[in-house]
């Protein structure tokens, strides 16, 4: 990146500084781990965060960001959203989980769960949806597996 740019885009204020970072943030993956992967990364954060492919928070098999995996648990029924933050190691223990709800920081199909005893939502088999604990921690419930 030419240091022109770097000035430029370290000017930017307000609204036009969040452009700047993906900028920055694809540049940063570019030279990490090669142009190639910015596809699949740009199509992952869309999915994941913008609500494409068919509603927030749904997600399709074999879901990584930035070729990580993302971690998987398979919800028994009448799960809640508690063990599913402590399932996909979101939260350690029950009560960190019950903390992170009652602090808005769970999210289910990329809404907030105000209720950690709230049930998982009822999935198909084969089913997929996003939990989220804060910002950058992510990980996919699974449905009951296809007969």
């Amino acid at each position: 990146m030419a240091i022109q740019k770097v000035a430029r885009l370290g000017a930017l204020r307000g609204a036009a500084l969040n452009d700047a970072k993906v900028v920055l943030a694809d540049e940063a993956t570019a030279l990490l781990h090669g142009p190639a992967c910015l596809t699949v990364v740009h199509r992952t954060a869309r999915s994941l965060f913008s609500g494409g492919g068919g509603g927030a928070g749904r997600v399709g098999s074999g879901v990584s960001v930035g070729g990580v995996d993302l971690p998987r648990w398979r919800a028994p029924a009448g799960g809640t959203v508690v063990d599913a933050l402590v399932g996909l190691g979101l939260a350690a223990t029950r009560s960190e989980a019950r903390r992170l709800v009652a602090g808005g920081g769970a999210r289910v199909g990329g809404e907030p769960c105000g209720d950690g005893a709230a049930l998982l939502p009822e999935l198909a088999p084969g089913g997929e949806v996003l939990v989220s604990a804060g910002k950058k921690r992510h990980g996919v419930v699974e449905g009951p597996a296809e007969q």
